[in-house]
């Protein structure tokens, strides 16, 4: 039940909805088809169905037939849609962690069968959902679809973050999608690139650009692949290149024999609870002197604080099946660290943006500044001191 050595599992992910996930799901498994390159498209956003919804398509059977013994795994697939297959998830997905341990044995034998395609990707769900998190971990490559926004890159690096927490070694790469020009996308990936760097110390690369076009919204609302619809459009070309590229770059080191196949690890982790804890040693806080490209320092972790609300907060934060009580407590601190450091981010990302000075914390050439080369520098002691100072002065 091993994966053939030469399928390639990519999740396509992005840390917030509206980010253009699916549509580039949809038309970058077309356009690697058109090369030759037999693909599968699972749609493996909860209960969602996106990839039947840009179709127009109504899947008479789902991946929850499958996981309900009313049909098999290869009545479910569509073939031959613009030249792919494609698996429609929907809920089945979620349902698989309650399988009991002989229905994932044959869940098992059924995803032997997907063997036989070259890349399989996996257009999972937005946010960091426990589901999300269990795919990208198998996955040996990830494409993180971003916008030019502070928003999308705060919660691109929440899931980034909790990649990270829970032992990601694979290889993550961008897509900068919405953007006005290619220029506007490669600064904008610079400056992420450099604050994933030193806070995470991982190295994403950019794949590719999705210039805003036009196009796009009338192939949504016709229903049909932008590729399909507008071949020619601005869109499409970038599409086509992002194909081109991925096709070009395998990763260098393809799965060994001895390591488990890509679903057996999934319904692993999907059972297994998240760690959400930041240990001391390796805290998200990374500073470097002003333009150096030296490796990052790591000074003490600061204590925990119950955060404000976020967008990227516990709705889509979810450790899975519930947990004993002492289990729910021990996880809960840990969270509310990571939720306040993204929160810290956020407040810098946004007043940059807004051109605002950063607050007492966050001083020009002071801890917190953004610093010459483009990244964030946050003084998570100072953050700390700032925000009990404004509870105690207005008190929520």
């Amino acid at each position: 039940m091993r994966e053939h050595p030469k399928t390639r599992v990519i999740a396509v992910t992005s840390g917030k909805g509206g980010a253009g996930k699916t549509t580039l799901s949809l038309n970058l498994a077309m356009a690697l088809a058109s090369n030759g390159i037999r693909t599968c498209l699972f749609d493996a956003d909860l209960g969602l169905a996106n990839v039947n919804v840009l179709l127009g398509l109504s899947a008479s059977k789902t991946l929850e037939d499958v996981v309900c013994n009313r049909s098999t795994l290869e009545d479910v697939v569509l073939r031959d849609v613009h030249g792919i297959d494609i698996i429609p998830g929907a809920s089945g997905v979620q349902q698989m962690a309650d399988l009991p341990p002989e229905q994932v044995t044959q869940m098992l034998r059924s995803f032997s069968l997907l063997d036989v395609y070259d890349v399989i990707l996996m257009d999972t769900s937005a946010g960091v959902a426990k589901s999300v998190i269990a795919f990208c971990l198998c996955a040996a490559e990830v494409i993180l679809v971003i916008n030019p926004e502070p928003a999308s890159m705060t919660d691109a690096y929440a899931l980034l973050k909790i990649l990270k927490l829970n032992g990601f070694q694979g290889r993550v790469r961008v897509v900068v999608s919405r953007c006005k020009n290619v220029e506007e996308a490669k600064s904008f990936f610079s400056g992420f690139q450099k604050t994933v760097f030193r806070y995470l110390d991982m190295r994403p690369v950019l794949l590719g650009v999705v210039v805003r076009d036009r196009k796009v919204q009338d192939a949504i609302r016709k229903r049909e692949p932008v590729l399909f619809r507008h071949p020619g459009s601005n869109a499409s070309r970038c599409i086509r290149h992002i194909a081109k590229s991925l096709a070009e770059h395998r990763p260098a080191t393809p799965m060994t024999q001895s390591e488990s196949p890509f679903w057996e690890r999934w319904f692993r982790l999907l059972r297994a609870p998240l760690r959400l804890d930041v240990p001391e040693a390796t805290h998200a806080y990374m500073e470097t002197p002003t333009g150096s490209a030296s490796s990052p320092s790591k000074p003490d972790a600061a204590t925990p604080q119950k955060p404000r609300h976020t967008e990227t907060a516990n709705e889509d934060l979810q450790v899975g099946a519930p947990s004993p009580p002492e289990t729910q407590d021990s996880v809960t601190p840990h969270e509310h660290a990571l939720l306040q450091e993204i929160q810290g981010i956020r407040v810098a990302l946004e007043a940059l943006a807004s051109n605002h000075p950063l607050g007492p914390f966050a001083t020009l050439g002071g801890p917190g500044a953004v610093k010459e080369g483009g990244a964030m520098l946050l003084d998570y002691d100072a953050f700390v001191k700032q925000h009990r100072s404004e509870r105690r002065g207005n008190p929520a």
